[in-house]
């Protein structure tokens, strides 16, 4: 049963992975129990109706761009502008999801350095 499998992958895939393994099972003629293809809105449904959670994909030391920004009280545009030039490290699982970051000691220091005495950087409110 489709639940069931989708339950054992919930902490490893995401709903447009899941889709993906499903393909073969398109092009071969199975459907849902509601009679259609296996689409990123029925898997959306499927986990919503058994109550299977979505991967966490964000991991507990990171942190997202406005808690970067608020941490550092800079605006949001700064810290792409970091992430953009490689002085924090950023990633995202694709094009179109948030960024999340993570900074060492050092990393803080040269950034709350770089705040301080940047004259185009502008604080956050």
């Amino acid at each position: 049963m489709l639940e069931a499998w989708l339950d054992a992958q919930s902490d490893l895939l995401t709903t447009a992975e899941v889709t993906d393994e499903l393909e073969d099972h398109n092009r071969e003629g199975h459907v849902s129990s509601t009679g259609k293809p296996y689409t990123r809105s029925t898997i959306r449904w499927i986990r919503w109706r058994h109550q299977i959670p979505a991967p966490a994909l964000k991991r507990a030391e990171e942190l997202t761009v406005q808690q970067v920004a608020k941490h550092f009280d800079v605006r949001e545009g700064a810290v792409y502008y970091w992430i953009e030039n490689d002085m924090i490290q950023a990633r995202r699982f694709n094009n179109g999801t948030p960024y999340w970051i993570t900074f060492s000691a050092a990393d803080e220091q040269k950034l709350r350095d770089w705040v301080q005495n940047s004259s185009r950087i502008h604080t956050g409110s």
